[in-house]
């Protein structure tokens, strides 16, 4: 998909621009996140090049993987990465960030620094996005779970985290069988903290039920899933929270910063809205529960 007019697109909640150095270029987006492309005002623009970076020479990484290598000094950060799955690891991307993140240079670095004929770039280019997400959203601006999100019928914003095969994603379809919520997600939700309340948004990440959209509620709750053989739940305190929700949050383990950051917001969250562990039977009666929960 061609955008022929300056637009912002939502990368875990966090609106990014991304524009062609050369505008003869042309800016492309994944069909994943198509839906994710709004008006709003960036939060960062990022400029997108052919060719290498100049002086390709960030000293010792601070951070490796098996796709990626983090890099930072006094004035930037820089993240390398190569296509996912290639033994050869072709198709290198590097991306030089200002320390604030709200600026940063992309380069397509398999591309020559000048090519012969126009060029379109898709962006963010494969792994860039969740590497963005999350280092993005630690510049003091908010979380990534796992996690589905949802806006209840009579305005509840309920977060429901928790670990692969706990049921994120059933927890969702049951709300959306009932008819009783609007979800922005079923996988992988950011929140923020905008006008001094808490707030869910959804992402492209989507589980196996697909549901993926951009929205934002208020959170009124949070929920830590797990499987039960009857519906339960138990009010956590604030620390008991927090351990909890790190096991299911996205940290920037490469960052002190970003994770100092994000240990408090994690405090502040969980001191501000009420938490607890629900255990879960897979039928409406989980519904039910809840709904008889939050409204007590």
């Amino acid at each position: 998909m061609a955008i022929s007019e300056p637009c912002a697109l939502s990368i875990g909640g966090v609106n990014v621009r991304f524009q062609a150095e050369d505008p003869e270029h042309r800016i492309e987006y994944p069909s994943a996140h198509q839906r994710f492309l709004n008006r709003s005002h960036p939060d960062i623009t990022i400029t997108v090049k052919a060719g290498l970076p100049p002086a390709f020479n960030f000293g010792q990484p601070e951070f490796t993987v098996e796709n990626w290598t983090y890099y930072r000094a006094e004035s930037f950060t820089a993240f390398r990465l190569h296509k996912p799955g290639s033994p050869e690891q072709v198709d290198h991307y590097t991306i030089i960030m200002n320390t604030a993140g709200t600026e940063a240079d992309l380069y397509f670095e398999d591309l020559p620094a000048r090519p012969e004929k126009p060029v379109r770039f898709e962006v963010p280019p494969p792994s860039l996005d969740e590497i963005l997400a999350v280092e993005l959203l630690s510049k003091n601006r908010g979380v990534m779970f796992h996690a589905s999100g949802l806006q209840t019928a009579s305005g509840h914003g309920l977060l429901m985290a928790g670990t692969s095969g706990s049921g994120k994603s059933t927890t969702a379809r049951l709300w959306e069988a009932s008819g009783k919520a609007v979800l922005l997600g079923d996988e992988r939700i950011s929140v923020q903290k905008q006008d001094g309340r808490f707030t869910l948004q959804g992402t492209a990440w989507h589980g196996s039920g697909k549901a993926a959209t951009l929205g934002v509620a208020p959170i009124s709750h949070i929920f830590i899933l797990f499987h039960a053989d009857s519906n339960q739940a138990r009010a956590l305190t604030p620390a008991e929270a927090v351990s909890l929700l790190m096991a299911r949050a996205f940290l920037p383990y490469w960052d002190r910063d970003g994770l100092n950051f994000t240990l408090k917001f994690l405090a502040d969250l969980c001191q501000a809205v009420p938490c607890f562990h629900l255990g879960f039977r897979p039928d409406q009666s989980a519904v039910e529960y809840v709904e008889c929960l939050i409204s007590s």
